[in-house]
């Protein structure tokens, strides 16, 4: 409960601040306005603040809970409705190249520390640097922020992503920003950006390229990024897609001395379709498992009725914000309609272990009402292997600010 109500303080007091902040000097003045978000900038665009949030409402129905899968997990598969986030931040940039973050979630009760960070820009012979906690530079799904998705929930290899801990990270977006590139040092911490021993370390690193770009948006993306990590012991597991769900798949944890991940990524953007796709592996040095390799891929497609495109960041090369061309109620405007479909595959058998195989089939539909309010529905078709299959409708509710 301290850590909780020490985070709420903590961001409160950093947006009053931002909020009731006089004029940055003499001449440049801060002013207040709204660009997807609260916004506050002086004239000579030296100084820069926004203070924000996402909150999302989920619900989940089981259409189809297989008793064979609930008797191999020993527990019942039932509706729930849950506030998967509840984030609140503040951000800005002071005297030009020093950018700040600070992000808390109050999803469930916890403070969660989510991003606290300070970079540096225009740095020569780098580009920038950034110190903190953030989330390593790999997987365009980690790095696409939940705020985008086209599902609810991110594809079943998602679970090797390593996300985000505390460390230091050299990147750039050279080349008119057709490509990045991003090299880091981290050591992994809990939720609260804490952890201690001398384990745990991690080098991260992450390319990325836009071999074919338009000005209207159109788009080939490709990446792949690394990670070599050392630990003393891993675990594996993963839900079926649906976050009220217990883990479907696990290895349990087992002793080790290193962790190498390898993944590559891929996307197309033409016109309102869309395509990715992303193939991950994990290879584990451990003498008490005999090395154990798992994988996994996911392939998403996604087309929008309304005509919109999937929006893309080159800066940090994810995708980024949909704006619809015309928002709910607007000259008689129904927002953007997306829909999509996805496959995702996640093996966790390999060598001395047997955490398990599942495999999902997806269809989701989208609806953005404006640039910061949209509904989401899933469905989502689980296969776990010689075990049965599950079926969960999912819906959230969702905005941000």
């Amino acid at each position: 409960m301290k850590k909780r109500w020490t985070g709420m303080a903590c961001l409160v007091g950093v947006a009053t601040l931002v909020m009731t902040s006089g004029p940055a000097s003499a001449s440049s003045p801060l002013d207040l306005s709204w660009k997807e978000g609260i916004r506050l900038s002086s004239e000579d665009g030296n100084f820069k603040f926004k203070a924000g949030g996402r909150l999302m409402n989920d619900w989940t129905w089981w259409a189809n809970a297989d008793e064979d899968v609930e008797a191999f997990l020993d527990e019942d598969l039932e509706d729930s409705v849950e506030w998967r986030r509840a984030r609140f931040y503040v951000s800005g940039q002071i005297y030009e190249n020093v950018h700040f973050k600070a992000q808390y979630d109050f999803a469930g009760g916890d403070a969660d520390l989510k991003d606290a960070w300070i970079a540096v820009s225009d740095v020569p012979g780098v580009g920038h640097v950034k110190a903190g906690h953030f989330k390593e530079p790999f997987s365009l799904n980690e790095l696409t922020s939940s705020k985008y998705l086209v599902f609810l929930e991110r594809a079943l290899p998602n679970v090797f992503a390593p996300g985000r801990n505390a460390g230091v990270s050299i990147y750039d977006a050279p080349m008119e920003e057709r490509m990045t590139w991003a090299l880091g040092a981290f050591k992994d911490v809990d939720d609260f950006g804490e952890g201690s021993g001398n384990e745990n370390y991690a080098a991260t690193a992450r390319l990325t390229g836009l071999p074919y770009c338009t000005d209207e948006g159109d788009l080939l993306h490709l990446g792949i990024g690394a990670s070599v990590r050392g630990v003393d012991e891993v675990r594996y597991r993963q839900r079926p897609e649906a976050h009220f769900s217990p883990r479907f798949v696990n290895t349990d944890h087992f002793e080790a001395d290193s962790v190498g991940l390898v993944g590559l990524e891929a996307a197309l953007v033409q016109g309102p379709a869309s395509l990715s796709a992303e193939y991950m592996m994990s290879s584990v040095a451990s003498d008490e498992a005999d090395d154990p390799t798992f994988h996994g891929f996911y392939i998403q497609g996604g087309y929008f009725l309304t005509g919109e495109r999937l929006a893309y960041k080159k800066s940090a090369g994810a995708f980024s914000r949909v704006k619809p061309d015309r928002n709910l109620g607007e000259e008689g405007g129904a927002g953007a309609w997306q829909v999509a479909a996805r496959y995702s595959f996640l093996d966790l058998d390999d060598a001395d272990l047997e955490g398990g195989q599942l495999q999902n089939a997806s269809v989701g539909l989208n609806w953005w009402l404006n640039p910061n309010t949209r509904m989401m529905f899933d469905y989502v078709l689980s296969d776990l292997d010689d075990v049965g299959e599950t079926g969960a409708a999912l819906m959230r509710l969702q905005v941000d600010f």
